[in-house]
């Protein structure tokens, strides 16, 4: 298995090779299989509620379930490079993320592939320290907006309009734990 994620403590679901994807209802104490459809690699699951869920893994693969898993559909990517991460912040906007690319859908992939865009500009970020304790520097190749911050579960903890590429971050009232940027 690659990933898991749990929307509470009884329900669960995790995915790996071979197009597996498993679920739990009683907090992993039994697993059923559930259908993916794909035969490749699945190395991140998310759900946004007990219902919809997405799954990014090798060649481009995202998969969505508005069923708990029941039926998972296919979603076009316009790309076949390996997703490493799928993040929905809502059921309409979802990132997914790979080593040189970045998708995006505004409608949780309504559209097919008009409704993901992938940006292929290359982008040099650094980030340090890291890990920090609680100040970090955010430098970039190019000119930034605006820096959003997000908790592992979707949460803006973090929001500043910039027009620089270089910035500090004050997080220090942050609990230890996994980012977004």
């Amino acid at each position: 298995l690659r990933a898991a994620h749990f929307i509470d403590l009884e329900h669960g679901w995790a995915v790996g090779d071979s197009g597996t994807i498993l679920a739990t209802k009683d907090a992993g104490v039994s697993w059923v299989k559930q259908p993916s459809g794909v035969f490749g690699k699945l190395l991140s699951v998310y759900f946004i509620d007990g219902d919809i869920g997405y799954i990014a893994g090798d060649a481009g693969t995202i998969l969505k379930t508005s069923d708990a898993g029941a039926n998972w559909d296919i979603q076009s990517s316009n790309s076949e490079k390996i997703l490493n991460d799928i993040h929905p912040i809502d059921s309409d906007l979802v990132y997914a993320t790979g080593n040189t690319v970045l998708l995006r859908t505004l409608n949780g992939g309504k559209d097919g592939l008009s409704s993901v865009s992938v940006q292929k500009k290359e982008l040099q970020l650094d980030l340090y320290p890291n890990p920090s304790r609680g100040e970090l520097i955010l430098r970039s190749s190019e000119n930034m907006r605006s820096i959003t911050v997000l908790n592992s579960v979707g949460v803006i903890i973090y929001l500043k309009e910039v027009n620089s590429n270089a910035v500090k971050l004050s997080l220090q009232n942050q609990a230890d734990g996994l980012y977004y940027m």
